[in-house]
């Protein structure tokens, strides 16, 4: 019997925190699923409700079968875990044929403190499906993994049969797998069974018209309250006219012809009363169908990088016979220079030593560490705690700053400050606008694009493209690599060739 998985009525928040989910439902049938929203809005925590690791407040999550195993792989893949050492040392084949499918080695348990995130996140995808789950749950599955390490990834979840949930910013992953799109938003689940691209365009032709609407609302919302006003105005004229009847009478008037003016002008005062009496129902109503239509608004803006030119040139260098991973020799005869206008792309499969060697050009910078801009292939833990310190014991004028600047990548700046553990791509983006507020002269930067949604990626690409300085750059994404960079530092089997 294939799995369902059900969310009825969910209503979700942390503490007193604005909701992350009211009363959503949505049903996830076998296939993949993309599950979309920009980051921060709360992908990561339905599939920790999804793993039972949160409960709602209110609503019910169901599973059926009852029996349906459930697994989760998580967005970092930093322990080795039970259930990766089952997989070299439990007793089952199919661990060892997930090995196989995606090209493990059972040394590498070895030395897991040294592989890379990317061979890490390989092990974790082969114990999910080693465990024959009926439910997989997968966030940003391909983070750290290169063209081979994603093709091989791809080619195995083709392979799976149950319901797949899958929280990625990778376009390419999303539309070779999902074929329904459900997107949180509003603390709502809207899914709708297309791929990742037709829902996308299908939701922003919704949310053009709903803009367009509410513009044509507010413009016949003007018109009214004008019309309303033009009433009042002509009402207090005719109610001034009628007491100035009331109190004189011409000597030539007749008794007759004074008492048909001053009704005259009695039944022209009802007559705009009741007017303006229509109107303002008229605008009550317009008010309620202006509120009834939303749209979302453009969040972030044109990001420009703060500059200031090093004195030092070269800015950083190497100049060794051997850079070591742990004890492990991973590239052999550097001889490298970052100068003021250098601008590479440090390319190379999983475990060739690529963010090794932005580390060491990062050490040997020779520029204070405030006129250099490192930003590391994942933030730890209390690298974030230290962040969202400095954060909220700055100034309000700096924290205005940086909140301005996190914005521009599309952060909710009331959200980050509302928040001590924020998402992977919101701490990514306020790491980003620390850095982007000095005036650095380097940026040294490791897979920046990790768990940034889509709209942040494309500001931060044309950000870099425009930047002055010196940018060493580790990415596995060619498209962004290239619009950013002018050469190529290519690591294969421990030497960097030069492009």
């Amino acid at each position: 019997m294939p799995a369902v998985l059900r969310l009825d009525s969910i209503s979700f928040s942390f503490h007193d925190a604005v909701p992350l989910l009211v009363a959503a439902s949505c049903e996830f049938h076998r296939g993949w699923t993309a599950l979309v929203a920009p980051n921060g809005a709360g992908k990561t925590t339905v599939l920790r409700l999804l793993h039972r690791e949160l409960f709602p407040d209110e609503g019910h999550i169901t599973v059926s079968p009852r029996h349906a195993r459930v697994a989760w792989c998580r967005q970092r893949a930093e322990e080795c875990t039970n259930e990766i050492e089952a997989l070299v040392r439990g007793p089952r084949a199919s661990g060892r044929r997930w090995l196989g499918r995606l090209r493990l080695e059972a040394a590498q348990l070895n030395r897991w403190p040294t592989l890379s995130p990317g061979e890490r996140r390989r092990w974790q995808v082969a114990a999910a499906l080693a465990t024959k789950p009926d439910i997989l749950l997968l966030d940003e599955p391909t983070d750290h993994l290169d063209g081979d390490a994603r093709e091989i990834l791809l080619s195995a979840l083709r392979a799976f049969e149950g319901v797949g949930i899958l929280v990625s910013h990778d376009r390419a992953l999303l539309g070779a797998l999902a074929t329904t799109t459900v997107r949180l938003h509003q603390g709502k689940l809207d899914a709708r069974h297309c791929s990742f691209e037709e829902a996308t365009h299908a939701w922003e032709n919704e949310n053009e018209t709903n803009r367009r609407t509410r513009e044509k609302l507010r413009r016949e919302d003007r018109k009214l309250r004008r019309r309303l006003g033009q009433r009042k105005n002509d009402l207090r004229s005719a109610d001034a006219s009628v007491g100035r009847r009331k109190r004189s009478k011409g000597r030539g008037d007749s008794e007759s012809r004074s008492m048909a003016a001053s009704i005259k002008a009695q039944r022209g005062a009802a007559r705009l009363s009741r007017e303006s009496g229509v109107l303002r129902d008229q605008l009550k109503r317009q008010g309620d169908a202006i509120d009834a239509v939303r749209f979302d608004k453009v969040i972030g803006g044109d990001i420009r990088l703060a500059f200031r030119a090093s004195e030092t040139d070269p800015i950083a260098g190497l100049h060794q016979g051997a850079l070591l991973a742990g004890s492990a020799v991973v590239v052999r005869d550097i001889s490298l220079d970052v100068h003021r206008h250098t601008r590479a792309w440090i390319e190379g499969p999983n475990g060739s030593g690529k963010s090794t060697l932005l580390r060491a050009l990062r050490d040997s910078a020779r520029l204070p560490d405030a006129r250099v801009l490192h930003l590391p292939q994942e933030l730890e833990d209390t690298a974030v705690a230290e962040l969202m310190e400095r954060l909220h014991s700055a100034d309000a004028s700096e924290r205005g700053r940086l909140l301005s600047l996190a914005a521009t990548l599309g952060a909710d700046a009331e959200h980050l400050l509302g928040t001590e553990s924020p998402s992977p791509g919101e701490a990514r983006k306020l790491w980003l606008a620390e850095g982007l507020a000095r005036g650095v002269a380097a940026c040294l930067l490791d897979e920046p694009t990790n768990h940034l949604d889509l709209p942040a990626i494309g500001r931060l690409e044309a950000a870099l493209a425009a930047y002055p300085g010196a940018l060493v750059l580790v990415s596995h994404d060619p498209v962004f690599g290239r619009a950013c960079t002018e050469e190529r530092w290519t690591i294969t089997d421990g030497t960097i060739q030069r492009r």
